[in-house]
Formats: structure tokens, sequence, C-alpha cells
């Protein structure tokens, strides 16, 4: 699918309405440090399911397809699209020349025992 040509605008800008509204609660893991130009998760969503081969899984709401992928961000921000590619299964490397939205991205993908979180908290 042609992201230029076929890409569902009004689809795209009436889902990020119900996330714009409250960030915090739908995207958690993505607020860890404030980040004045945040993007909505479910436009990266959007944009990165026309990588997406597979049929079955081109649909907003299906889970996965791409696994197997490698996505480059090399402006990471806030992190956004790492962590719209890692829940759609592809394997992701981000850059800044910035430090701070390394560290913020390095710190909300780390992976956690609850355990440790439970011990913590």
């Amino acid at each position: 699918m042609r992201i230029d040509t076929q890409f569902d605008v009004d689809f795209a800008d009436e889902i990020a309405k119900f996330e714009s509204y409250n960030k915090h609660i739908y995207r958690p893991n993505s607020y860890l440090h404030k980040w004045w130009a945040r993007r909505c998760g479910s436009t990266f969503r959007t944009i990165l399911k026309h990588l997406v081969t597979d049929e079955a899984k081109q649909d907003y709401y299906a889970a996965g397809g791409l696994r197997g992928k490698i996505i480059l961000d090399p402006m990471v921000g806030g992190g956004t699209t790492l962590h719209e590619a890692i829940r759609l299964g592809a394997n992701v490397i981000g850059a800044d020349i910035d430090p701070i939205p390394i560290l913020q991205a390095k710190a909300s993908l780390s992976e956690i025992a609850l355990t440790d979180l439970q011990t913590a908290f």
C-alpha cells in the first residue's frame, strides 16, 4: 500500500482525537518525561501499518505485522515511533542528536521484572 496516495488521513485524524485528549492515559509508558512535540502513537501505528505486507494484519486493530522488519528512527524525540514499531513486532534502531530523548527511550523501553517493580514500590 502506498502511503503517499493511499493514506487514510480521515481515519488517522479521527483516532488521534481520542488519544490526544488524554495521552498519559492511552500511552502511559511513553510519558516518563515531558516532551513538547509528542506525537500520537495512533498516527504512527497507522503509518507503520502501511509497511505490513500480510493483508490479514494490515488492519489498524490487528496485532503485529512487522516481525522481521527493522525500523530506523533517526530523530527519536519522545520515542513514539519506536514504541509503536515494537508493539507491531519490529526491531528498532533509534538515534537523536539530543541525549535526553535517548535516555528517555532507553528507560521507557527497558524490560523490568514485575518482582523488581513490586520490591521498589
